[in-house]
C-alpha cells in the first residue's frame, strides 16, 4: 500500500467554481463528444456517473462499455433509463444524436437537480421520454434562454469543435511495446470502486511512478455473461481516443483469472457526487450557462 500527497485544487478554478462549473462541464462534454463523433464513436451511456473529474476539476468521459465505432445507424437498446433518447426507447435505429440528447438532459439536471423525465415506474418514464413530456417547475426560477436551450438540440451539434490534446511524457504506454505490462509492474493502492464484473484500484507504475487507476475484470464473469466482444470493442475504442476530456486507456494485460485495464486516474471522482452536493444553478448562473453554450455553436 502506498500514500500520495495529492496536488492542491487550482485556486483560480475554485474562485470561479460556483458560477462556472456547470458551463465548464457541458462545454467540455460537448467538445469531447464532437471529437468522438468525428471518429464515428457513439458512447451511448452518457450520465453523471460516467463523467469523472481530475484534480483540476476537468471533466473526463469514462466507461465505454456500451460504445460503438461505426458510420452506420445502430439497433441495440442500451444505456441508462433517465438518459435514453426517444429513438432508443422505441427500438428505432439510432446514431450519434443519442449522445447529443444527453447534453440536454444534463443541462436540465444541472439546473433543476433531477433528470427531466423521472417517473414512478420505468414504463411511465419511457412514456414521458417518447412524448418528450418536458415541463419546467416554477422553482428554481430558470431563465427563458436556459429553457430554450434544453428544448433545442441544434446548439448541441458541435461536430467541428475539437479540443487540444494533453501531453504526458511519462505515460506508461511510452514503454517498449515488446515488453507488456504485468501485475509486478504496479504498486496497488486503495480500492476506488467496484462493479458487477470487477473492481478498480489506485495503482502506481513502479518504474515511472506514474499513478493510474487499475480496473480488474474477472474472466469468470466475462465468460458467464458472454461479454468477450463488448469488452474487446470497449478496449479498442477507448485506446484509440486521445482528447483531454476523455479518460485515457493506456493499455491492458491479463493473467489466468483476471484482465487488467490501465486507466487514467481521475482524482476528483464522479460528477454525480458533485452534482448532488451542489444542486442547481441560480437564475443568473443559468443565463450564463445558456448564453455561453449558444456561443459554442459552430455553423
Amino acid at each position: 500500500m502506498f500514500h500520495l500527497a495529492w496536488p492542491r485544487i487550482d485556486p483560480d478554478y475554485m474562485l470561479n467554481y460556483s458560477i462556472n462549473w456547470h458551463f465548464q462541464y457541458i462545454s467540455s462534454l460537448s467538445q469531447a463528444l464532437a471529437y468522438c463523433h468525428g471518429k464515428c464513436v457513439i458512447h451511448r451511456d452518457i450520465k453523471p456517473e460516467n463523467l469523472l473529474l481530475d484534480h483540476k476539476g476537468r471533466l473526463k468521459i469514462a466507461d465505454f462499455g456500451w460504445s460503438v465505432q461505426s458510420s452506420n445507424k445502430r439497433k441495440t437498446m442500451c444505456g441508462t433509463l433517465d438518459y435514453l433518447a426517444p429513438e432508443m426507447v422505441e427500438h428505432r435505429d439510432h446514431d450519434h444524436a443519442v449522445d447529443n440528447w444527453t447534453l440536454g438532459i444534463l443541462c436540465y439536471e444541472f439546473l433543476y437537480g433531477n433528470p427531466p423525465f423521472e417517473a414512478e415506474s420505468q414504463k411511465d418514464t419511457f412514456k414521458r421520454i417518447v412524448k418528450i413530456d418536458l415541463s419546467f417547475p416554477p422553482t428554481p426560477n430558470v431563465s427563458a434562454e436556459a429553457r430554450n436551450l434544453i428544448k433545442s438540440t441544434e446548439p448541441l451539434l458541435l461536430s467541428s469543435v475539437i479540443g487540444e490534446m494533453d501531453k504526458k511524457p511519462t505515460d506508461p504506454d511510452a514503454r517498449d511495446p515488446e515488453k507488456p505490462f504485468s501485475l509486478a509492474d504496479f504498486e496497488i493502492g486503495r480500492p476506488l470502486g467496484k462493479g458487477k464484473f470487477g473492481r478498480v484500484y489506485l495503482a502506481r507504475e513502479v518504474k515511472s511512478h506514474f499513478v493510474v487507476a487499475l480496473k480488474v475484470i474477472f474472466k469468470e464473469q466475462i465468460e458467464k455473461y458472454r461479454l468477450h466482444h463488448q469488452l474487446r470493442r470497449e478496449m479498442e475504442i477507448q485506446t484509440s481516443l486521445r482528447h483531454p476530456n476523455i479518460l485515457r486507456l493506456f493499455g491492458w494485460f491479463d493473467d489466468d483469472e483476471r484482465i487488467f485495464l490501465i486507466l487514467e486516474y481521475a482524482h476528483g471522482g464522479e460528477l454525480y457526487g458533485l452534482l448532488k452536493e451542489n444542486g442547481h444553478l441560480t437564475e443568473q448562473q443559468a443565463a450564463t450557462v445558456s448564453l455561453s453554450l449558444l456561443s459554442l455553436n459552430v455553423a
